[in-house]
């Protein structure tokens, strides 16, 4: 039965563009009369050439690219289930007011060939005018709007690895670039920062009078004899505590060079010692764009700048910035000891994460090599030294993990130092003091 006033069925729909029916259930079914009603079957806005030659600008000069553009648009003009499948995804990623999880969608070759990720670009920059609105209306800098350009630039980088070098972007990050227009992602110097209320995988950290910080597992956290972190229980971890009572805090203390053990607490005055920050209140996650460089300065130049930014745009300066990455994979210590990106590492204060603590995970394969789902890293051929390193870990070690750290906003002007790194002993005193 076709929808009303519609031109054709959703089984029409899908076996225009080369979706199964098990596509269908997991991506439209819940969504398609809202799609039938708020889509239509026109060129979309974003695929005239006025409009991508204009904000493709932003992103790179990529002739090459440009013309891809223009044969996707050609297609599109002629193909009305391709333009609604294309304002389906902009609707669904940047309109809609909870957004569609729609990346996983498979790529539409059936209907662009080579230039499906193409098509894919042409979504991701659709929100263009949008970011541009929030932009202005925080009053940011014209480097703000410029900064998600040379992301998706990072992105078309990532896309190309696994694509023999075409061009295009891929699904599943495009829904990052909505937070730009909600005004709760920024770039500052070399990273970006998210805004959201305290993250789960951060700690329990704790500071005295002194600005000393100290950190705790959280309560009920799975920690492995070897002090690293389990998202789940298994024979060789413990359950671990932390909790507040009759004026003290007692937990399972983490080291600024992420060491802990699981059979380790100690006990500290309240009186003393003080929640950095209470679970309701800000603290941006700190990521790391592809495709660009790590520089030591602009590494450290990101966390000065973030505490101007924050107080000149937002009005208030967050007491600490975490970061989750698997270019924080503790093992580049061991395989790339003197690179930028263990550099990184060593600025913060360490803690334990679970990203590939599961033998053959493989954090960090998509941003290097652009594939998503499993790699046999055993036969991939590499072209740079960071995939035949990731290669190498991953041949010795039986899994790639990622790593975790954060900064108090009060020790930024320290980042560059190693300072947590380097006055461990204060931390190591505490624990000594006070272990029970």
């Amino acid at each position: 039965m076709k929808e009303k006033n519609f031109p054709f069925t959703a089984e029409e729909f899908c076996s225009h563009m080369g979706f199964s029916q098990k596509d269908f259930y997991t991506f439209f079914a819940a969504y398609w009369e809202e799609f039938c009603i708020n889509c239509d079957c026109r060129l979309p806005f974003f695929a005239e050439k006025n409009f991508y030659t204009k904000w493709h600008a932003l992103v790179n000069n990529d002739k090459d690219i440009l013309q891809r553009m223009q044969n996707v648009e050609k297609i599109l003009e002629q193909d009305p289930f391709a333009s609604f499948f294309a304002n389906i995804l902009h609707y669904a990623f940047f309109i809609r007011e909870e957004p569609c999880r729609m990346g996983e969608l498979p790529e539409t070759t059936k209907i662009f060939g080579e230039n499906s990720g193409i098509f894919n670009l042409l979504i991701a920059e659709s929100n263009f005018p949008n970011i541009e609105k929030a932009c202005k209306e925080l009053s940011l800098p014209e480097t703000s709007l410029q900064s998600v350009g040379k992301w998706i630039n990072g992105t078309i980088k990532i896309y190309g690895a696994a694509h023999n070098g075409i061009p295009g972007h891929t699904l599943t990050q495009t829904l990052w670039i909505r937070h730009y227009s909600k005004k709760t992602l920024f770039r500052i110097g070399r990273f970006e920062f998210l805004l959201h209320t305290y993250i789960q995988w951060l700690p329990c950290i704790y500071v005295n009078k002194e600005g000393t910080v100290i950190a705790f597992h959280k309560d009920g956290s799975f920690v492995r004899e070897d002090g690293r972190r389990m998202y789940k229980e298994t024979e060789n971890c413990k359950k671990v505590i932390c909790k507040e009572e009759d004026g003290f805090v007692t937990g399972c203390p983490i080291l600024p060079d992420g060491s802990s053990h699981p059979d380790q607490y100690i006990r500290l005055s309240l009186q003393e010692w003080q929640p950095l920050c209470s679970p309701w209140e800000i603290v941006p996650s700190v990521h790391i764009p592809g495709g660009e460089r790590m520089d030591k300065e602009e590494v450290i130049a990101s966390f000065t700048k973030a505490n101007a930014f924050f107080k000149k745009f937002l009005g208030f300066v967050p007491k600490l910035y975490g970061c989750y990455s698997w270019i924080l994979n503790p093992d580049l210590q061991e395989f790339l000891p003197s690179s930028n990106m263990t550099f990184f590492q060593d600025q913060g204060y360490k803690i334990p994460a679970w990203g590939g603590i599961t033998p053959g995970s493989q954090d960090g394969v998509f941003f290097v090599f652009g594939r998503n789902g499993k790699v046999d890293l055993e036969k991939i051929s590499c072209n740079n030294k960071m995939e035949e390193t990731l290669v190498k870990i991953y041949k010795e070690k039986g899994t790639l993990r990622s790593g975790a750290l954060f900064i108090l906003s009060a020790d930024a002007d320290k980042v560059g130092s190693k300072y947590y790194l380097n006055n461990i002993a204060i931390q190591k005193k505490i624990v000594e003091e006070n272990r029970i």
